[in-house]
């Protein structure tokens, strides 16, 4: 008995320590499975970190492009006061221009009026010497008769003296005043001559110098081709000065541009006139900017802009809100439209891309990464989608 129950402690001992090795196993192995969990929970750990570092960069990134976005609009902004300021110097040193111009015509014309004044006192102070003379000459002819008339010897010489006397005193007195007259009517003729040599050579002078100014930049655009807008009637004499003629139907004309336009104002609305007088775009922008390195004419109206062609007709009806520089690499303008953007082809005028992205980045690796919203995606290099934003 004591055996048979030695040997059952032994089994039970062995079954308890098979039992314990059994739990230090299991103990091991959730101690291993925690160790796994933790490492693994250590890795999402760092691929979240990993993730939000690359949405921080993303963020900042996108911060660095929006800033640079607002430093374009601030600059477009201020180079758009500029050239605004400019205008308005421009205008105000033109409006002085043309009132020293009057001021000189004005004292040009006293100047003229008093020399005329002159030599017309002159004139009638010589003649009235010259009269004064011719009755002191007749009178003492007449006198020197008398006495020849009362101091002869016989009645019949005094009488052929004195019909001598007579004869001689009237030849002289006709004959000085026909010179008399004939002498004024050549200063009249004189001066009538003189004045109009004077005017021609005025009106010369004058149209030299405008060829001189103007000159290059007419021959440089001649716009043989340009369309007349049909909604401005008016009638332009080549002969005459286009630009005086020019004057006559609007508020004011500026100079004839490099571009080869005459930029007219009516109702503080400007449009554009070709060298030849034909106006192409009528009066009814806010303002019209210079042509561009793409041939392109901007024009602003009601805070939108579009574009004319080379030409000065409308290729793009005002409608965005600001044009950016052209892509030399892919050929495409990005255009901006409440506060969404889009990709222009300049040379079809075509829309390639709709403004519907909240931001367009820079070209890389031929490829345009765009934002709309929170999502992103890309646009090849001709503004087509590669990867609707996700």
């Amino acid at each position: 008995m004591e055996a048979e129950k030695r040997k059952a402690d032994e089994e039970r001992r062995k079954a308890e320590a098979e039992k314990q090795k059994a739990d230090e196993e299991k103990r091991k192995a959730d101690e291993a499975r925690r160790k796994a969990e933790a490492e693994k929970q250590k890795a999402e750990e760092e691929k979240r970190k990993v993730e939000a570092d690359k949405r921080k960069a993303d963020e900042a990134r996108r911060k660095a492009e929006a800033e640079k976005q607002k430093a374009e609009e601030a600059k477009r902004k201020a180079e758009a006061e500029k050239r605004k300021a400019d205008e308005e110097i421009r205008k105000a040193r033109e409006a002085q221009r043309r009132a020293e111009e009057e001021k000189n015509k004005a004292q040009e014309a006293m100047r003229e009026e008093a020399a005329r004044k002159a030599k017309e006192e002159a004139h009638y102070e010589q003649l009235g010497k010259k009269v004064l003379i011719g009755i002191v000459v007749i009178l003492l002819l007449i006198a020197g008769g008398v006495y020849l008339m009362f101091s002869g010897d016989d009645e019949e010489t005094s009488d052929e003296s004195v019909v001598s006397v007579v004869d001689y005193n009237d030849k002289s007195a006709s004959e000085y005043g026909k010179l008399i007259e004939e002498s004024a009517a050549d200063y009249e003729k004189a001066m009538e001559q003189a004045v109009g040599a004077y005017e021609k050579a005025m009106e010369q002078a004058t149209k030299a110098m405008d060829e001189a100014i103007n000159g290059s930049a007419s021959s440089a655009s001649e716009l043989t081709d340009a369309v007349a807008d049909p909604s401005v009637k008016i009638t332009i004499n080549p002969d005459l000065d286009i630009k005086k003629q020019l004057e006559v139907y609007f508020d004011y004309v500026y100079s004839l541009d490099s571009d080869g336009f005459y930029k007219i104002q009516k109702d503080d609305k400007y449009g554009l006139a070709t060298a030849k007088g034909v106006v192409v775009t009528a009066p009814k922008y806010d303002y019209i900017y210079s042509k561009d390195s793409q041939g392109l004419i901007q024009v602003q109206k009601d805070d939108k802009y579009g574009f004319l062609n080379s030409k000065g007709a409308e290729v793009l009806k005002p409608q965005f809100d600001y044009f950016y520089s052209v892509d030399s690499e892919s050929g495409l303008m990005k255009v901006e439209k409440d506060d969404k953007y889009g990709f222009l082809n300049p040379k079809t005028m075509k829309l390639v891309t709709p403004c519907v992205y909240t931001y367009i980045y820079s070209l890389d690796g031929g490829l345009y990464k765009v934002e709309q919203g929170d999502k992103t995606g890309y646009l090849n290099k001709d503004g087509s989608v590669f990867k609707k934003p996700e």
